[in-house]
């Protein structure tokens, strides 16, 4: 029964379902998050739903014997929607079900500076072919081939034919990583405090 969510999510395409997948790496850790759009005008003539599915059978959807995802259910004006949530606190990435049941060819490799992702070849998760893809981090990115990239958020709108890359380091970075240094933005300050005295000296010179 472990397969049971990428089952159920295989009838996405019959049950006029969506599906977003984002993966996240903060603190030092992995969250994975799925989240499924069900139509539910569609449900309406499914014998059975995806989301039903799931809802009578959220204890088997998990990771090994002893772990299993979070499962939330709501609802919006359009759809019925469910989120599969699961926290890897010792970095195993590599024990989850998109991971080990989507991909043909995947890599994990958590080095001792950066963790490293690979997912590509034959994609065997119809759900997945055309969701948006979401890796967030609060981390520097080593190396990435998305498609948009934002604050953090990095995004695939489709799966490349190359697969997906994610070199990301395990230090943490300042959220002045992207500005000016400290050291340099002191200095220049200095500068402009003393350029300004210096005007004001020679103009108090001049009207004097």
């Amino acid at each position: 029964m472990k397969k049971i969510l990428l089952i159920i999510c295989l009838m996405f395409l019959l049950t006029g379902c969506t599906a977003n997948y984002e993966l996240t790496y903060k603190k030092g850790y992995f969250t994975e998050e799925i989240t499924i759009y069900e139509d539910k005008e569609v449900a309406k003539h499914e014998e059975f739903p995806s989301i039903t599915n799931i809802k009578a059978n959220s204890n088997k959807v998990k990771i090994n014997e002893d772990s299993y995802y979070t499962i939330e259910h709501s609802t919006d004006e359009k759809n019925n929607i469910l989120k599969a949530t699961y926290v890897y606190k010792d970095l195993s990435f590599d024990k989850s079900l998109v991971y080990n049941d989507c991909f043909s060819e995947k890599s994990f490799v958590d080095g001792d500076e950066s963790v490293y992702i690979y997912l590509g070849g034959e994609m065997t998760c119809e759900h997945l072919e055309n969701a948006t893809i979401t890796f967030k981090t609060d981390k520097q990115v080593i190396k990435h081939n998305a498609d948009k990239v934002k604050k953090g958020v990095y995004s695939w709108d489709s799966i490349p034919t190359d697969g997906i890359v994610i070199e990301v380091s395990k230090k943490n970075i300042s959220k002045d990583a992207n500005m000016i240094p400290p050291v340099i933005r002191i200095i220049i300050i200095a500068i402009l405090l003393g350029i300004g005295i210096y005007i004001l000296k020679k103009y108090n010179g001049v009207t004097d």
